[in-house]
């Protein structure tokens, strides 16, 4: 019997934003109060998916939120670092209609470090624990980003997406994670995210592949950037490449929660838009569950032993 496929769900939790990314002004956050418990929960209790809400500080900063988050079983909830968001050297004032174009590798380690900090006390002072689980806001990591994580004691991070660059607000090509692994690895001793390791920090890159059938564009487990067909050919391709191995690679889906809440992001835009987001969520579960897959949470995932290192 082949080892399960891992598949963990995981979803960048922010307040509500517009077509071109801007926060809703006045800030709203439909995508956490309704898109979670009326539209995500349901669907992931019927295939019995276990997510992972990567948490961004303003979603912290509301009671309606909380109680929605504090109610969800089968969950787990790690933070989600948009710098510009979080003090020290934080935008003045409020954040509505405000975007997110700073990344943390800008920072130096000192500031972002700093940043770090109160975003995970923030965290431990509203739901009790510490977080296990990180991922950098617009992927923008850096290479003591992983420094950091180590020394606030996080367990797995997800900030690496394989086969991409990002463009900086500079114009520069930064971060760049072409030379990385698809599969999980443990970052470097000196906390280098982009480099393999044995430290404790896992990396968990989002599953991003090229398919032999595709071989030019790299396919995101993503919906809405991928279409239901490509993404059970990730499924398929994934659980294929598992069947002789002595560690299961896993499927690593992401996406915004207010994808699913019509015009909070910019994809989905009506009802109808949604409804096919959803519809394409729920063909790629329902085709997932032909295979032998595990749902997991990331930490969850970082305790599973089958992973490298364990």
């Amino acid at each position: 019997m082949f080892k399960p496929t891992p598949l963990l769900v995981t979803i960048d939790t922010e307040c509500d934003k517009t077509r071109t990314w801007h926060t809703s002004n006045p800030m709203t956050f439909h995508g956490v109060t309704i898109g979670i418990p009326v539209i995500l929960n349901p669907l992931f209790k019927e295939f019995g998916i276990r997510p992972t809400y990567l948490i961004s500080n303003e979603v912290m900063d509301d009671s309606a939120c909380l109680n929605v988050l504090d109610a969800l079983s089968d969950v787990e909830l790690g933070t989600h670092l948009h710098g510009e968001y979080v003090p020290p050297a934080n935008i003045d004032g409020g954040i509505e209609g405000t975007i997110t174009s700073e990344m943390q590798w800008e920072y130096g380690y000192l500031l972002e470090k700093q940043k770090l900090v109160t975003l995970t006390e923030k965290f431990r002072s509203v739901f009790g624990r510490k977080p296990r689980s990180f991922r950098a806001g617009r992927f923008g990591a850096g290479p003591q980003t992983g420094r950091a994580l180590l020394e606030l004691e996080y367990d797995i991070d997800s900030s690496v997406t394989p086969h991409i660059s990002w463009e900086s607000r500079f114009g520069t090509t930064n971060p760049d994670f072409r030379s990385c692994p698809e599969f999980p690895y443990h970052i470097a001793d000196d906390g280098n995210l982009f480099t393999q390791g044995t430290s404790r920090l896992l990396e968990l890159p989002v599953t991003i592949v090229k398919l032999p059938e595709a071989p030019g564009q790299p396919q995101w487990f993503r919906p809405w950037i991928s279409g239901p067909d490509a993404l059970a050919a990730i499924v398929e391709h994934v659980v294929q490449s598992n069947q002789n191995a002595s560690i299961p690679r896993p499927l690593v889906m992401m996406f915004h929660n207010m994808e699913v809440f019509p015009g909070a992001s910019p994809y989905p835009q009506t009802i109808a838009d949604v409804d096919s987001y959803i519809g394409s969520l729920q063909q790629t579960f329902k085709f997932a569950s032909q295979f032998n897959i595990l749902p997991l949470t990331m930490s969850e995932y970082f305790d599973y032993q089958g992973i490298p290192g364990k």
